[in-house]
């Protein structure tokens, strides 16, 4: 095969349009890439959410069954240092109300959601007397901070050189004084928390009778739904 200068050429500038072409498809491409996001990064994911413990195809029970087993342990710290995220627990409640109030319109669960929503008002001063117990405590603290660190100085002419009978006794003065308030806060907060202890637990008591009383509803609701059971036929003696 013979080939002319002019074919040389024509190649040639076919050639270079074909290199042209591919590098502006390839900027092209980085543009359009660059519009979207950084060039080879995977596309931004979602944050991920909590899953409820609230179904609204549930019955009344099971869906109080979860929310008390997953959230209301969370209640049982005031101080400020382990204070739990309570997001959850109002949000699963504002659900959980919502649930049994659309449930309460139907006439074969109304009873057993108004048990519910029972419940659910317990639930509610519950996470409100937590809500107003902690911040009581945390003022406590904060009012408390000051005198925590006092340094109370008792000094006479030769306790600035640390010697002396008289010394020793206002010694024993400053102790006793800088002391004081620490041992008074540390049973104030002891007591604090112990009350919230004990009012946490009265509440849980009601709140576990209330739910055997709804559950009790339900199987009385589910026991009247239930088709009759036909009664057996006698057994007749045959004579013989």
């Amino acid at each position: 095969m013979v080939v002319t200068s002019s074919g040389m050429k024509s190649m040639t500038v076919a050639a270079f349009l074909m290199l042209a072409l591919l590098c502006t498809s390839a900027e092209a491409g980085r543009r359009h890439a660059g519009r979207r996001g950084q060039p080879g990064s995977p596309p931004a994911t979602p944050a991920a959410t909590a899953a409820s413990v609230v179904n609204p195809a549930d019955p009344p029970s099971a869906n109080l069954n979860r929310f008390i087993t997953a959230h209301f342990h969370r209640l049982s710290s005031i101080s400020g240092n382990n204070q739990p995220d309570l997001t959850a627990y109002r949000t699963d409640l504002s659900l959980l109300s919502s649930t049994l109030q659309a449930q309460k319109n139907l006439p074969e669960k109304r009873e057993a959601a108004e048990a519910g929503l029972r419940i659910c008002s317990l639930l509610a001063t519950a996470i409100d007397e937590h809500d107003k117990t902690a911040a009581q405590f945390a003022a406590a603290q904060s009012v408390a901070g000051p005198r925590d660190v006092k340094d109370v100085r008792i000094s006479t002419v030769r306790a600035r050189r640390g010697y002396g009978r008289a010394t020793r006794a206002n010694n024993a003065k400053e102790a006793t004084a800088n002391n004081q308030g620490g041992s008074s806060d540390g049973f104030m907060n002891s007591a604090a928390v112990n009350a919230w202890t004990t009012r946490l637990a009265e509440l849980r008591r009601q709140i576990d009778v209330a739910y055997a009383q709804e559950v009790a509803i339900e199987h009385g609701a589910a026991a009247k739904r239930a088709p009759p059971t036909a009664a057996p036929s006698p057994i007749t003696s045959s004579n013989r």
